[in-house]
Formats: C-alpha cells, structure tokens, sequence
C-alpha cells in the first residue's frame, strides 16, 4: 500500500571536518538538523535525488560515510550506506 510519495528517513553521516559544514548545509536544506551530524523528515523523491546526488559528489567514499534509513510504511525500516561503510555494527547493552 502506497500511501503518498514522500519518504520518511533519517541521515547520519561522519565525514571529514573539510566537508562537515558543506554536507550539514545541503542536508539543512530539506530535512530538520536533529543533533549534531543526525537530519530527519519526511521528504518527496525529487528532493531525496537532490540530496542523494549532491552528497556523493560532496564525500570522499573512501574516508566518508552516510547513513540513511527509510522509514516506510509499514513499520519497514531500509538502511543505505554512501561511501565507507562501518566495519563492526554491534548493538550495546
């Protein structure tokens, strides 16, 4: 069931100090600033594509990395990486 075309999802992203404030600023453009490098909301595709276009040509895949999970309807949750992925996920007790 597909209720609209927008897209509920948090981006988390751990880049190098050089690009923190360029990818903070793309993300603020479109989704609400949670904590430090964490952006949530509900977003359309055209907007999701601007973003996902424009931080792959921000980050370095071989030393960056962005988290974004999609919260879909439902009660799915999808994660993509963009570049580095983390080595260990572990959960902590």
């Amino acid at each position: 069931m597909i209720l609209d075309e927008n897209l509920n999802c948090i981006i988390v992203y751990d880049v190098e100090a050089k690009r923190d404030v360029r990818v903070h600023r793309e993300l603020s453009k479109e989704l609400y600033w949670m904590q430090r490098s964490v952006f949530g909301g509900d977003i359309g595709k055209g907007a999701f594509a601007r973003i996902e276009f424009t931080l792959t040509s921000i980050i370095n895949p071989a030393k960056d990395s962005v988290v974004l999970y999609k919260l879909l309807y439902p009660w799915n949750l999808t994660m993509d990486y963009w570049g580095k992925t983390p080595g260990t996920m572990s959960l902590v007790a």
